[in-house]
């Protein structure tokens, strides 16, 4: 909950880190939804729609390094955007053509792009084992976008989480 809270408040703070720091989050973010994904895709799921069931909480509780290393990570980009406070260009539909291609290069189709960049629910909604497998892949083609794309990306991206 006080990281929810921090991210909530101060998160958007971190989308003015470095790409490094920003990166860190996103490397984060991946070992958990892995971690996740290997125990139940729902799980997975929930902590990419932000959701705290129970479930979640209790695998939090019995896994706390990737737990902990996602904190770690967002707090450690807060305070480098706060001291940084980098401004970057909005990213551009080139930027966002190139992270479509490389979600499609990992096999990604119209309706796991729609979810992941648009925030569309597909109907049907995607299995949970595949929106896990999407997150996943989401997270891998962010970190492997060129620079300076991948930062603005990444800055954006960061800035949506905070205000969702």
């Amino acid at each position: 909950d006080a990281l929810k809270t921090l991210r909530e408040t101060r998160g958007v703070v971190a989308a003015k880190a470095d790409a490094p720091a920003m990166a860190r989050v996103f490397e984060a973010q991946g070992a958990m939804i892995a971690a996740l994904r290997a125990a139940d895709a729902r799980l997975c799921v929930d902590f990419v729609y932000g959701g705290a069931s129970d479930a979640f909480m209790a695998f939090a509780s019995a896994n706390r390094a990737p737990f902990a290393a996602v904190a770690r990570a967002n707090l450690d980009a807060i305070l480098d955007g706060a001291e940084k406070k980098i401004v970057r260009e909005r990213p551009g539909d080139e930027d966002f053509a190139a992270l479509e291609a490389a979600l499609r290069a990992k096999g990604m189709g119209d309706a796991e792009i729609a979810a992941l960049l648009d925030g569309k629910t597909p109907d049907p909604p995607l299995p949970d084992e595949r929106m896990c497998e999407a997150a996943g892949a989401y997270v891998a083609a962010m970190l492997a976008l060129p620079e300076p794309a991948r930062a603005r990306m990444m800055a954006l991206a960061i800035e949506l989480m905070a205000r969702s």
